[in-house]
């Protein structure tokens, strides 16, 4: 029977072309800390940053939930429960939105949590960010 060399050489190609096929890579998803200065009247928004790495090439869903810390949902800010934001294609963050109540009381500033869950695609690395709402009202004195 003749030597087959070519054989070999066939399956050093093959295993070849697999190490060094392009792999997928993973995103890692991260919410950041937000802070905001609360009004006197009416509502404002305070945007919680949100990041991936790398960029997925379809968006990406993810769950999203307040949860009180000295910041209380109805008096100081308008909770979110099994809310929902969206990562675009292409893009390297978005924003989640908290509306804020705003009032004229003279009181610390007040903290409350915003966590993400349940990505339709790659991994949560950071779930929770602080929200920091700092007062603006000042005690009158006499």
């Amino acid at each position: 029977m003749a030597s087959r060399p070519y054989r070999s050489w066939c399956v050093l190609v093959a295993i070849a072309a697999v190490a060094l096929a392009p792999q997928a890579l993973a995103q890692n998803i991260a919410i950041g800390n937000a802070m905001v200065t609360e009004g006197d009247a009416g509502n404002q928004t305070i945007t919680f940053p949100v990041t991936i790495s790398p960029v997925a090439g379809a968006p990406i869903s993810l769950t999203v939930n307040t949860a009180n810390g000295s910041a209380t949902a109805g008096a100081d800010y308008i909770a979110i429960t099994a809310g929902s934001a969206t990562i675009p294609a292409g893009a390297s963050s978005a924003g989640i939105e908290v509306t804020i109540l705003n009032d004229v009381v003279v009181e610390p500033s007040q903290t409350f949590t915003v966590t993400i869950s349940n990505p339709s695609a790659g991994s949560v690395v950071t779930a929770q960010a602080l929200g920091t709402i700092t007062d603006n009202d000042s005690a009158v004195r006499v």
